[in-house]
């Protein structure tokens, strides 16, 4: 994953011709391959994000966009996560 440009679009394609007079032509493609665009997106690890939407949320005493429940599960995954780094990244569960 390229860091600096993590979104690439290619606009690439075929198309069959449905007209044909012999198998040669009904085994015709048209083919393209233009542009690749590279769309700004705003990279950020979506744990960290989250951790820290969630601690916002805590400091300001407000929910905006969650409950109890959607915070019991962010401390689930924070907790799920900080195992599997004591163990040398080894995947652990959430507990439920």
């Amino acid at each position: 994953m390229e860091l600096t440009s993590p979104v690439a679009v290619y606009d690439k394609g075929a198309s069959a011709d449905n007209s044909y007079d012999d198998y040669g032509e009904f085994l015709r493609l048209s083919m393209w391959d233009r542009d690749v665009r590279l769309p700004k997106v705003h990279v950020d690890e979506p744990m960290k994000v989250q951790g820290t939407a969630f601690l916002e949320t805590i400091r300001d005493g407000h929910l905006n966009r969650s409950n109890g429940e959607f915070g019991l599960g962010v401390v689930k995954i924070l907790e799920a996560i900080s195992i599997s780094m004591e163990q040398s990244g080894c995947p652990t569960h959430v507990r439920g």
